[in-house]
């Protein structure tokens, strides 16, 4: 995608709130809406370097075979012939590349816009440029917009799907559907309306309990080594609930508050809400990709959304990120084309996120 700026800058001063369009509208008078930044990928999942695309990921079943050693015959001297079964099998690592290209040609930024950001429209186009205060503010943006990607990538990509930023892969809640984990249905997410698609907190404490439940008696199941994915719109009513509880002096079903508990700082929140030992990480990243993304918003306002409630149960183990190596994940560049004066930023990610086993549960 090429992006160049060429008109009035006026225009779009005009409709940043607070900001009258003029002469006298800079940036340090802007005011910008609040809006939740997006976190690195990276710092939250665990991220494996070295994968080669087409490349399998052996998966050996270490549970024991207990039809085996059969009895034998005592009177003679063969023993019986046993196969050995490693249950094996094998997942294999599909690597695609997302990205942009955006093209600047600094000369086309008017006097109007470089005058917004207190600077000097630039006639002379050099490699610098990408120092200036409006350049830097830009290549922030797509930076931002590459970690964004990452997420949509890594959770809601589907092959299913038409979208060119969906249909080459599979995230992770695609995997877990269709996968061989446990299951657990959220009725809310069928309805009709994205109002009646919230659930109560009371439900997502009952949903939650039933998620556990269906994997306590695997072998794999350790709470102090498991974790649950969830969004926002499903851990908020969850959250708020549990603070009503607690702020209630009486018992949960007398409204009678003590004057002192309302006043402290809720005690709960996602930062350190878990459930029977697992700890529940919320990313709010994927709300805002479902909100954002036509083919799951339903068109946006109060029409449903596809699955804004998931709760994900599993290992930090088993929820991959693949990539070569460490640079192809975050790929970036800017460089400066002498023969047309332009400023060209280059952005990409090689990545695929992998559901590596079977050893978890959803909720959905």
């Amino acid at each position: 995608m090429n992006t160049t700026f060429e008109s009035n800058f006026n225009e779009f001063a005009e409709t940043i709130q607070g900001i009258v369009a003029g002469n006298s509208s800079t940036i340090s008078k802007a005011i910008f809406t609040k809006s939740y930044g997006v976190s690195n990928l990276t710092t939250s999942h665990y991220i494996q370097t070295g994968v080669k695309n087409g490349e399998k990921i052996p998966i050996i079943t270490s549970e024991a075979d207990f039809t085996s050693n059969s009895y034998m015959d005592e009177n003679n001297c063969e023993y019986n012939s046993c196969n050995l079964d490693l249950n094996y099998s094998s997942k294999e690592w599909r690597l695609k590349q997302f990205g942009c290209q955006y093209e600047f040609c600094t000369k086309k930024f008017d006097d109007e816009f470089a005058a917004f950001y207190e600077t000097f429209k630039i006639y002379n186009p050099q490699e610098n440029d990408k120092g200036i205060i409006y350049m830097a503010f830009l290549i922030n943006k797509i930076k931002e917009n590459l970690l964004a990607a990452q997420w949509r990538n890594a959770y809601l990509a589907d092959e299913s799907k038409k979208a060119p930023y969906l249909n080459k892969q599979n995230g992770y809640l695609v995997q877990a559907q269709a996968g061989g984990g446990l299951k657990v249905d959220i009725n809310e997410n069928l309805a009709t309306s994205y109002k009646d698609q919230l659930m109560t907190g009371e439900k997502v404490f009952d949903t939650l309990n039933n998620l556990i439940d269906s994997v306590s008696d695997e072998p794999w199941y350790d709470p102090s080594n498991q974790l649950i994915k969830m969004s926002n719109y499903m851990a908020k009513p969850f959250i708020n609930w549990l603070n009503e509880k607690t702020e209630r002096a009486a018992g949960y079903c007398e409204k009678i508050y003590d004057t002192k508990l309302i006043q402290h700082v809720p005690l709960w929140n996602k930062e350190n809400i878990s459930f029977r030992g697992v700890k529940i990480i919320v990313h709010r990243e994927i709300d805002t990709a479902i909100k954002q993304i036509p083919e799951l918003n339903g068109g946006g306002g109060n029409n449903p959304r596809e699955n804004p409630n998931f709760a994900l149960l599993t290992s930090r183990e088993n929820l991959r990120i693949g990539t070569s190596q460490k640079d192809d994940l975050n790929y970036f560049k800017v460089v400066f084309d002498n023969v047309n004066d332009k400023l060209i930023v280059k952005t990409n990610s090689t990545m695929e996120a992998k559901l590596v086993t079977d050893e978890y549960a959803i909720a959905i």
